[in-house]
């Protein structure tokens, strides 16, 4: 099958089935806790690979199962 060259429009979260906009604002709901979170808990960087996939999933847990871990595939930007 070839592949397709069309970016996907929704994607599967643990909310269900939702669009590209709105997973952007729920990922925009994470970053804003994340950052709350950084100011709280660290004073001293940089930051380790634990500590990124931590933040990852803090700010895409409540939309991903995989958040905070490494992709498994390639992704292309286009």
């Amino acid at each position: 099958m070839p592949k397709s060259k069309t970016k996907p429009t929704y994607r599967e979260t643990k909310f269900g089935i939702l669009s590209i906009a709105e997973i952007e604002a729920l990922i925009t709901d994470g970053v804003a806790n994340v950052n709350a979170f950084l100011l709280r808990a660290y004073e001293n960087l940089p930051i380790s690979i634990k500590t990124a996939k931590e933040l990852h999933e803090k700010i895409a847990g409540h939309v991903f199962n995989e958040a905070g871990d490494f992709r498994k595939k390639e992704v292309s930007p286009n």
